[in-house]
């Protein structure tokens, strides 16, 4: 109980893992990083971890816990021999030569791997964020650039500019149970998610006009300008749209990570070089010279 779990990327040999874990050593520690799950316990000792990766770049970008307390990673990899599973969706790397895939992979708590998958379509898509309900589903935010990216019954079917973020849901056991994109005209990544109380929250950074898809719902703000406005998207725990809204000012703003509390309020992080960034009773209402 109360154990930790990291999820990462290494190109060191030496991490010291045991070498009857999954993966001991970098598969190719020369020119690339593998990624690394590591678990320590609630006084962080180290009590395990293992490498996994193929033969080029991969990367560990989150890791969360289900009810069970095993563990789910994403993130993305440029390999073709990325460990995956017999009872993994995709088994092979589904994008061109150079492009990367998102990856799905599931372990005990003591980091036996269950399954483990590719997920993507034939450009380019990154696993940033995972989450899990309670009843042992498993949530997967990212982006993508695919045309052709496995979309079930969600809400936006379709890639709608540059590149979308998505929103996918799955059995414990790793099947697809729904996904959604969302975007609009421009550019659109979903850093984080967060699954609570019925509802999963999705939050990034969007470079689109006025059309984000809000299915005849009031945003909070509409599209500030600058580079790229932060945006928050609300669903069920079917991915059925709930709201969504733009938040920034005239500068940069990202979204990074995002957390459900427990009376249901939404903490969000990110950064903003906007000098107008909407703010109400804050300690520091003003914006120094560092972004935060």
């Amino acid at each position: 109980a109360d154990n930790v779990f990291i999820a990462g990327q290494s190109m060191s040999q030496d991490l010291g893992f045991a070498k009857n874990v999954f993966q001991w050593a970098n598969s190719n520690p020369v020119n690339y990083n593998d990624a690394v799950i590591i678990k320590f316990n609630n006084r962080l000792q180290y009590v395990t971890g293992t490498f996994i990766g193929g033969g080029n770049e991969d990367i560990g970008l989150d890791v969360a816990t289900d009810i069970a307390g095993n563990v789910i990673v994403v993130g993305n990899t440029y390999s073709d021999n990325y460990p995956t599973t017999p009872a993994g969706l995709y088994t092979t790397r589904r994008g061109t030569v150079g492009d990367v895939d998102a990856f799905v992979s599931k372990w005990t708590n003591n980091l036996s791997c269950l399954w483990s998958t590719y997920y993507g379509g034939r450009a380019v898509e990154s696993a940033t964020s995972c989450a899990a309900d309670d009843a042992g589903n498993v949530f997967i935010g990212g982006w993508t650039r695919s045309y052709d990216f496995p979309n079930l019954d969600g809400f936006q079917k379709s890639r709608s500019g540059d590149g979308d973020g998505f929103i996918i849901k799955m059995t414990a056991q790793g099947y697809p149970l729904n996904s959604t994109l969302y975007g609009g005209s421009g550019d659109e990544n979903i850093y984080a998610i967060d699954f609570a109380h019925d509802m999963l929250v999705a939050t990034g950074y969007t470079s689109s006009g006025n059309d984000l898809p809000a299915f005849g719902k009031k945003q909070a703000q509409d599209r500030a300008g600058g580079l790229s406005d932060g945006f928050i998207v609300c669903t069920d725990r079917n991915l059925g749209f709930r709201w969504s809204s733009y938040w920034g000012g005239s500068g940069p703003d990202v979204f990074y990570s995002t957390k459900v509390c427990s009376d249901s309020a939404i903490v969000i992080t990110g950064y903003t070089g906007s000098p107008d960034m909407p703010l109400k009773r804050s300690i520091q209402l003003q914006i120094g010279r560092a972004h935060v």
